[in-house]
C-alpha cells in the first residue's frame, strides 16, 4: 500500500510539474557540517584544495548569501533544480534554482542584512518574503518561514510562488535516505534528453523516463575515500527491471580467483541476451573479450579477468575465465580462432600446441592492426599524423607476448602473457580460499551483501610494475609510484527495495599519488616512456618453438 502510495505522488508530481514548471533534480545533505568536514579531510590525504575555509566562499556564493552564520549546520539542507516548461531539458538554458536553507534560532544579523538589501517587505502569518533587491548580487526573492525555522531563496518571485503551491507534491521528488553524506534525485527524463545523447545511445528517448520510478546518486566521505553511486529503481515488470533481476551474483568461489597482488581485476555476470535486447535493442558486443566473440555461444555468463604481474614478478598476465557450458563445441571453436577476421584489429596465428598434465594448450601469436591503418610506410606519412594511439600502442606491447586458451575443469582459461613465462602462468583451479577476498573488501564501503560485480584497478602499481619490467630506468627513475595506495574500486548491488546501485570510490592517496607524478616527476615519465618504447622497438629474439 505505501509502495503504491509513492507511486502516486510521484505520478501526480509529474503531471503538476508539467503544467507551470518541470523538476529537474533534488540536493540533499542531513549535516552541512558534517559534509564539510569529510570533504576537507579527504582534499588533505588527496592533496586537493577543499578546507573549511576554502569551501565557505563557494558556498556563500552559490547561495547567494553574505555569510553561512545564519544557517543551522546540523538540519537538512536541500535545493531543487527546476525547468520552465517552454525549454527543452536538453537545452543550453540554465536551470532555477531554489534553496531551503535551514536557520539557527538567533538570526537578527540575517534580518538586518535583508532589510537593507531589499525594497519590499511583507509578513503575513509567520512568513516573512522580501522581494525587489537593490544590488544585482542579492537573489531575486527571499521567503523566511518562522514556523519550520528555513529560509526559502528563489530566482523570481513567480518561481517561490509555484514552489509554495507545489511543496506536496516535491515531496515525492526528494532523495531516498541512504548514508550517503550528499544525496541527488533525478528526473529520469533528464537523464534520457541530456545525458544519454551525449553517450552516444541513440536510442535515449523514454529508455530511463518509461522505466525507472527513482533514478539517483550519492556521494559520502569517510576520510580515506570518496564514494560515488548511481541508484535506479525501475518499475516492476519494465524490461529494464527484467535486465537487472536478471544478473546473479557470480560463484563464491571465482572471488578466490582474484590474486591480491592484481594490478586489474573485475568478477561480473552477464545480462541475458534476450532482456539485454529487450532493452537496448541490441546485443552486448564485449563479451569476455571481443576477440573470443566466437566463443560466447559455449560459455555460461560468468565473467573472470584480472592483470597482474607474472608468477616470476618480470613481466605482466592478463587472465580471463569463464565458465563452459558445451565442452567439444568450444574445443573445436578455440581451433579456428586463427582463420577469423576480427573487425576490432586483432589477429590471431596458431603457433603450436603442447600438453601438460594432461590439459591441452592452443597457443597464438598476436597482432593488432586497425581497419583505419593505411599499408603506407611511415615516410609516406604526413606531418599532420595523428598522436600517438592504440593503434600504435598496441603492438609495441604485443610483439613479444603471446596467447594460450585452454580447457580445465569446464572451465575456459585465455592466458596473455610474455613469451618467455607464458607455460607458468595458467591459474591454479580450483582456486584455493584467501584470507580476504575483493568481495570482502568491498563490505566494508557497500550498502548491501549482495554484491553482483565489481572490480579493483590500482593504477600508480601498474605504472610502477610497467616501468619496473619494460623499462628499466635510473636509480631517480625508480622512485616514482614506489607509496603504497589503495587504488580504485567499483561494485554493482542490489538493494532491498528493487533498487541497483553502481557505486565507485576514490581513494585519496591514489589521488595524490598521480598528482605527485604530473606536478613533480613529469619530466622523468617522459624518459620513463621513451625508455619503454624504444626498448619494446628492439628486434624480438627468435622463438624457438616457432613452426617453420
Amino acid at each position: 500500500m505505501k509502495k503504491s502510495f509513492v507511486t502516486f505522488l510521484l505520478l501526480a508530481c509529474t503531471l503538476t510539474l508539467h503544467s507551470e514548471n518541470v523538476w529537474m533534480a533534488t540536493l540533499e545533505t542531513e549535516s552541512l557540517r558534517s559534509l564539510q568536514l569529510s570533504v576537507s579531510a579527504f582534499a588533505q590525504m588527496a592533496t586537493l584544495p577543499g578546507q573549511i575555509e576554502e569551501q565557505n566562499p563557494l558556498l556563500q556564493e552559490f547561495f547567494s548569501l553574505p555569510s553561512l552564520d545564519c544557517i543551522n549546520e546540523n538540519e537538512t539542507l536541500r535545493i531543487f533544480w527546476v525547468a520552465e516548461n517552454t525549454r527543452a531539458l536538453g537545452t543550453d538554458a540554465k536551470p532555477l534554482q531554489i534553496s531551503v536553507l535551514p536557520l539557527r534560532r538567533e538570526t537578527k544579523s540575517l534580518d538586518l542584512y535583508l532589510f537593507k538589501s531589499y525594497k519590499t517587505k511583507r509578513t503575513l502569518q509567520g512568513v516573512t518574503t522580501y522581494s525587489f533587491p537593490l544590488s544585482t548580487n542579492s537573489p531575486a526573492c527571499v521567503m523566511i518561514n518562522e514556523i519550520d525555522r528555513t529560509m526559502t531563496i528563489a530566482a523570481t518571485r513567480d518561481l517561490l510562488t509555484w514552489f509554495q503551491s507545489q511543496k506536496e507534491a516535491l515531496k515525492a521528488c526528494l532523495p531516498k535516505k541512504t548514508p550517503d553524506l550528499l544525496r541527488l534525485s533525478v528526473n529520469p527524463q533528464l537523464v534520457d534528453q541530456v545525458l544519454l545523447p551525449k553517450l552516444s545511445i541513440g536510442q535515449a528517448r523514454g529508455l530511463f523516463s518509461d522505466a525507472c520510478l527513482y533514478a539517483g546518486i550519492g556521494l559520502n566521505f569517510d576520510g580515506r575515500g570518496c564514494t560515488l553511486t548511481f541508484r535506479l529503481q525501475p518499475k516492476a515488470g519494465a524490461p529494464l527491471d527484467k535486465l537487472l533481476r536478471d544478473i546473479p551474483e557470480p560463484r563464491a568461489d571465482l572471488w578466490n580467483g582474484i590474486p591480491e597482488n592484481a594490478l586489474f581485476s573485475t568478477l561480473y555476470t552477464e545480462p541475458g541476451k534476450t532482456n539485454w535486447t529487450a532493452y537496448f535493442s541490441s546485443s552486448p558486443t564485449n563479451e569476455l573479450a571481443s576477440i573470443f566473440a566466437d566463443l560466447q555461444p559455449f560459455l555460461g555468463r560468468e565473467r573472470l579477468i584480472y592483470l597482474a604481474p607474472t608468477k616470476s614478478q618480470m613481466s605482466l598476465r592478463l587472465v580471463q575465465i569463464a565458465p563452459v557450458l558445451d565442452e567439444n563445441g568450444i574445443r573445436e571453436a578455440i581451433k579456428r580462432l586463427d582463420t577469423l577476421v576480427n573487425t576490432n584489429g586483432f589477429r590471431l596465428k596458431h603457433e603450436r600446441t603442447r600438453i601438460q598434465a594432461e590439459q591441452t594448450f592452443e597457443q597464438y601469436s598476436l597482432s593488432y592492426r586497425t581497419a583505419e591503418q593505411p599499408s603506407a610506410t611511415i615516410k609516406n606519412a604526413t606531418t599532420n599524423s595523428d598522436p600517438i594511439s592504440l593503434s600504435t600502442l598496441i603492438p609495441l606491447f604485443l610483439r613479444n607476448a603471446r596467447l594460450e586458451v585452454s580447457i580445465k575443469n569446464k572451465h575456459l582459461f585465455a592466458v596473455t602473457a610474455n613469451t618467455d613465462t607464458l607455460e607458468q602462468e595458467t591459474p591454479d583451479f580450483p582456486f584455493p580460499p584467501q584470507r580476504l577476498t575483493l568481495k570482502q573488501q568491498l563490505t566494508t564501503f557497500s550498502t548491501s551483501p549482495r554484491i553482483i560485480a565489481a572490480g579493483d584497478i590500482h593504477t600508480l602499481a601498474f605504472l610502477r610494475k610497467l616501468i619496473t619490467t619494460l623499462a628499466p630506468a635510473e636509480a631517480q627513475s625508480q622512485k616514482i609510484f614506489t607509496t603504497l595506495t589503495d587504488g580504485f574500486q567499483f561494485w554493482l548491488v542490489q538493494e532491498a527495495d528493487n533498487t541497483s546501485a553502481l557505486s565507485l570510490r576514490l581513494t585519496g592517496n591514489e589521488i595524490a599519488g598521480l598528482l605527485k607524478a604530473v606536478r613533480e616527476d613529469r619530466e622523468s615519465l617522459q624518459d620513463i616512456f621513451f625508455n619503454l618504447f624504444t626498448n619494446q622497438m628492439k628486434p624480438v629474439a627468435e622463438d624457438a618453438n616457432k613452426k617453420p
